[in-house]
């Protein structure tokens, strides 16, 4: 028989671990070495914390997927509907005539997202001042950017809330985990305090195999 070293079991190990602990205390409720009232409804208390922490960690996980895959889109989409304005001042501005530039259509979207959401802040604070260029960018095409610019805009915010909220929940889910830890290393002390450690009993609380 050996002794189960529940530091080092996954997270979802540890979550059969703690359940195995559990159905120990209720096998066990009755005998001289029964856990504690307390501590049998802080052990039921932290087998339920534990899955919920799982599966909230999970689901802000998947959820920093989709707004990942929501804001790329918008990225790419993004780089499509500037290429007209592009098209568009190549044919009022001829070769290298500079006032391309005052449109800051001069250079193609760059692909790095934190350069990308500067070129399209420029892009629109120089097509949407006041007085306005003349001749002004074309409401069919200025109209799509400042759309699909606001949705990249929403999907970056989305994204960097979302991976925030997942690092706090991380955190509390390791946290909880120390906690736990410590309450059933005081549990296994409480039956050392009665039971030999190469008591099979051991193996109904999960402690032992």
């Amino acid at each position: 028989m050996s002794l189960v070293d529940f530091y080092k079991l996954s997270l979802n190990e540890f979550a059969a671990f703690l359940q195995q602990v559990q159905t120990g205390a209720i096998m066990h409720a009755a005998d001289p070495y029964a856990f504690p009232a307390e501590d049998r409804a802080q052990l039921e208390q932290d087998v339920t914390a534990w899955k919920e922490a799982l599966i909230q960690v999970d689901l802000l996980d998947e959820g920093c997927d989709e707004a990942k895959q929501t804001r790329d889109d918008a990225r790419k989409t993004f780089r499509k509907v500037v290429r007209p304005a592009r098209e568009w001042a190549k044919g009022q501005f001829h070769g290298d005539d500079e006032r391309r530039g005052e449109y800051k259509l001069q250079d193609a979207p760059p692909t790095r997202l934190v350069d990308l959401l500067a070129y399209g802040r420029s892009l629109l604070e120089a097509n949407t001042q006041e007085p306005p260029l003349d001749p002004a960018l074309p409401e069919r095409l200025l109209v799509p950017i400042q759309s699909v610019f606001a949705e990249l805009e929403a999907g970056v915010e989305a994204y960097q809330s979302g991976r925030l909220a997942y690092k706090q929940v991380l955190t509390g889910r390791n946290a909880l985990r120390d906690e736990i830890e410590a309450r059933v290393r005081g549990l296994r002390q409480y039956l050392y305090s009665y039971l030999d450690r190469e008591d099979p009993i051991l193996r109904d609380y999960g402690l032992a195999r």
